[in-house]
């Protein structure tokens, strides 16, 4: 069940994690801020490795400037637990003139990125409403002290969802900045630093994501003009160009929303609705690392062709009796031939030479 204040702060309320043994359901744990507040209200949830869970913590109230829990990064392990230690812990040394003025570390959830050749490579990023990145080693988040690195990347930043990739230019996470899509480099140094990456001006308020061809190749970050144009836009991953231009508006878009990739087209959930931006499969390059599930050999055959017409957004209307088109992508011609399986070189035969005939003897002239 999710609970949330219907206009921010609802009165008496902690953030809370829970969680459900799936093996028993009547065995329920969770784990609370210890002072009133403190909401983990970021847009993409709870964010885990595998092994820990990572949640973001806002302001919290009548704390006395002892810290309690909140304007935090929190690592949890299963069940949900806390050790307390500050290994599993991580907050800003200004987090109590956060709570006082209602700045709070939690805007976004916490995004856990890897970067090879960096030291510590294991890193979580949180994005805070006070316009600061901090990156912290999440294997070791510090308890109240400074970050790895931090850099002020706009003014304010809230409620929405981020998104991270790497290509074989560097690593880096994009989000959306107040009027700009923005993307910021992490270094693969020790320590790791924040760098500028790319910006472009964008007309909405809608969260990006990311596709790639095959987890690092072709990254696309996709974002629609929500509440603002309503058209989808894509950017290269690496540079910012502008590599699809939607001209298609659509209807009743909503601020932080993202959209996501499955089956050749790209889906956004509007009010009353789902939008689908409809693509031939071979042109796309949607290979969601986490969520679009398709043939590995299918996932390298997906590329865009910027240059090619662009195809309209459509609704989703279909009868229940109506049966899904199977998609069928049109292989490249040197992938439609069969290849054969090479067997031993034949021994090379003799072949028999004529034998030669008798010059015949010249016959007397007469």
């Amino acid at each position: 069940m999710t609970y949330s204040g219907y206009l921010g702060d609802c009165g008496n309320y902690h953030g809370w994690v829970v969680g459900v043994d799936i093996n028993n359901p009547a065995n329920v744990h969770g784990w609370a801020t210890t002072a009133m507040g403190g909401g983990i209200w970021g847009h993409s949830g709870v964010a885990s490795d595998g092994t820990n869970m990572f949640v973001i913590t806002g302001n919290t109230f009548n704390t006395g400037g002892n810290w309690m829990g909140g304007e935090a990064i929190i690592r949890l392990q299963a069940g949900p637990t806390w050790t307390g230690q500050p290994t599993d812990y991580w907050a800003p040394v200004n987090w109590f003139s956060l709570d006082n003025s209602d700045t709070d570390l939690g805007g976004v959830s916490a995004m856990l990125i890897d970067v090879p050749g960096a030291t510590p490579s294991q890193l979580v990023l949180a994005l805070g409403k006070d316009g600061n990145a901090y990156l912290l080693n999440r294997n070791n988040l510090g308890g109240i002290a400074a970050p790895i690195a931090q850099l002020s990347v706009d003014s304010v930043i809230r409620g929405q969802s981020s998104a991270t990739y790497r290509t074989s230019q560097g690593t880096y996470f994009v989000f959306r900045a107040s009027n700009q899509i923005k993307a910021y480099k992490i270094t693969a140094t020790s320590p790791p630093t924040i760098v500028t990456a790319w910006a472009v001006t964008q007309n909405g308020q809608g969260s990006p994501w990311v596709t790639t061809t095959d987890g690092t190749n072709n990254a696309i970050v996709w974002v629609v003009g929500a509440q603002g144009d309503g058209q989808l836009h894509g950017y290269d991953g690496d540079t910012g160009a502008v590599i699809y231009a939607g001209t298609d508006v659509m209807s009743g878009t909503r601020k932080w929303n993202s959209g996501m990739a499955a089956r050749g087209s790209i889906y956004v959930a509007n009010d009353n609705k789902v939008m689908r931006s409809a693509f031939p499969e071979e042109r796309l390059p949607l290979v969601l690392r986490h969520r679009l599930h398709l043939p590995r050999p299918l996932q390298l055959l997906l590329r865009l062709r910027p240059r090619q017409r662009q195809l309209p957004l459509q609704h989703l209307h279909r009868r229940p009796s109506q049966r899904p088109r199977q998609l069928r992508p049109q292989l490249p011609q040197q992938l439609r031939v069969r290849q054969r399986h090479p067997g031993p070189t034949p021994s090379p035969r003799s072949r028999a030479r004529p034998r030669p005939r008798p010059t015949p003897a010249p016959r007397p002239t007469l």
